[in-house]
């Protein structure tokens, strides 16, 4: 919201922007109608769909079809770019922007000034560029974007590869796709650069004409080719294998034992792609022989702690979930820690649950909560 509110639109513009961003996330994702957004905003539908138009000429927005499991359209997924600064806003407003912020025409045969803001276009008079401006030929070098305070951004890695493998890419606008291709995840940018030969291919026997790559963008084509891959030349070389031992592989033990609650049993040792020895975890070795648990460190439920101990047991063990468990913080009495949960002199009603690296999920510790208020 308050990014939103930083950027210098008028007020209609902003407003559309407002309500959206309202819905969006810390990634600036959001699925809202055209009728929330408007009833939200206080202005008709047909506004709306105006203003978000706006919006995604400015680059401050992207949409992208989604589609039930029956096929029906819903709600458009709705992409902010909250790295937009108030002042690309403002060139790109009034028509300073750089070459690469101006879109070529359709046919992709050049481009066209804009007209300075004091100026009235003349019937009849054409606007000619300077020789001196740079070409926006879809077969030149590509024109950055710019970043921040004059900086420029190079186009994504599999960005050429993706708008040269569509079909008749040399009329699409190549501006309005690397728009398009910026708001999209990396996953999904490799998924597009996959995909594109292969519609391109099936439109060549189909002999039917290809959408925009903007449009194939918007549309998210690359869900039709799940097993689309990257070229040879384009794919990520996978880390070689490296034997994991000593100190390492018992650290590792350590760790299994502490997330899964289970001895690893391996002979010699496990083979490994993380490149680099894990010093931290080989750290943990000084308690391989040690499968005590009484001198186990507590962690709070819900700290920093615990959480970082959780991320770091779930890097270590492969992505398992780790387990864990609910302990007394004090000495067990049969008398009543042995009553049945119900019964109004238990513990569970009367004792508050802490949480360690031996609890067996949220579930029990929303319990303890929910205990805890009935005291």
């Amino acid at each position: 919201m308050t990014w939103a509110f930083s950027l210098p639109l008028e007020p209609r513009a902003k407003l559309t922007l407002l309500a959206i961003a309202d819905h969006a996330d810390d990634e600036g994702v959001a699925w809202p109608s055209r009728d929330r957004v408007a009833e939200k905003s206080s202005q008709s539908r047909a506004t709306v769909i105006r203003k978000i138009k706006d919006l995604e000429e400015l680059g401050l927005l992207a949409l992208f079809q989604r589609f039930r499991k029956d096929g029906s359209q819903t709600t458009d997924e709705i992409r902010l770019d909250l790295t937009m600064t108030p002042e690309q806003v403002t060139r790109r407003t009034h028509g300073s922007q750089s070459s690469a912020d101006i879109d070529d025409t359709d046919e992709g045969r050049g481009c066209q000034a804009d007209t300075p803001p004091s100026q009235a276009a003349t019937p009849g008079v054409a606007v000619v560029t300077s020789p001196n401006e740079p070409s926006l030929e879809p077969s030149q070098s590509p024109n950055p974007l710019p970043k921040g305070q004059g900086g420029v951004e190079p186009d994504p890695e599999h960005f050429q590869g993706f708008f040269e493998s569509c079909l008749s890419w040399r009329t699409m606008s190549r501006a309005k796709a690397l728009a398009a291709f910026r708001f999209l995840t990396p996953d999904e940018q490799k998924l597009a650069r996959a995909a594109s030969p292969l519609h391109a291919d099936e439109c060549t026997k189909a002999r039917r004409k290809s959408l925009d790559a903007h449009k194939l963008i918007a549309e998210q084509f690359w869900i039709k080719y799940p097993h689309a891959r990257l070229p040879d030349a384009e794919r990520e070389q996978q880390p070689q294998m490296r034997l994991m031992a000593g100190d390492e592989l018992a650290g590792l033990r350590v760790a299994v034992r502490i997330a899964e609650q289970r001895e690893l049993v391996v002979s010699g040792g496990i083979r490994s792609r993380k490149p680099e020895v894990q010093h931290d975890l080989a750290a943990l070795a000084r308690w391989a022989d040690d499968s005590r648990r009484e001198g186990w460190h507590i962690v709070e439920i819900r700290s920093s702690q615990f959480a970082a101990w959780r991320e770091r047991l779930r890097f270590w063990c492969g992505g398992i979930e780790p387990k864990t468990e609910r302990i007394w913080m004090e000495p067990y009495d049969p008398a009543i820690h042995d009553l049945p949960k119900l019964h109004p002199d238990s513990a569970c009603a009367n004792r508050r649950w802490d949480c360690a690296f031996r609890r067996h999920g949220r579930r029990d510790a929303m319990e303890a909560q929910a205990m805890s208020r009935r005291r």
